[in-house]
């Protein structure tokens, strides 16, 4: 997954993916973010080191939290086009509940 660009657009044998982000404070439950990914995808390994080829995609989002662990993210990215990108992990951010009540 590169953001800024469609799901899957990328794809082949080999794949390789580099993320620089970038998290700053803005309220106690609330950090914003910036990030740049790049990445490539190829048929062998060789091509992969063509630095030419690689897609580059940056943005900036939103990072709501408890103190324990990340509730979302909404980031937006733009690479292709500008896209938007909502994640979560109820699972992972409610995991202590029980032992918080």
């Amino acid at each position: 997954r590169l953001r800024g660009f469609k799901l899957d657009r990328f794809r082949d044998k080999t794949t390789a993916v580099a993320t620089a982000e970038y998290h700053y404070p803005i309220h106690e439950f609330i950090a914003g973010s910036l990030f740049l990914d790049a990445g490539r995808a190829a048929p062998d390994y060789k091509s992969l080191f063509d630095l030419g080829q690689w897609h580059l995609g940056g943005g900036g989002g939103i990072i709501v939290r408890s103190k324990k662990s990340v509730i979302f993210t909404l980031d937006v990215a733009y690479g292709d086009g500008v896209n938007v990108y909502f994640t979560t992990d109820p699972l992972r951010a409610f995991a202590g509940r029980s032992e918080q009540l």
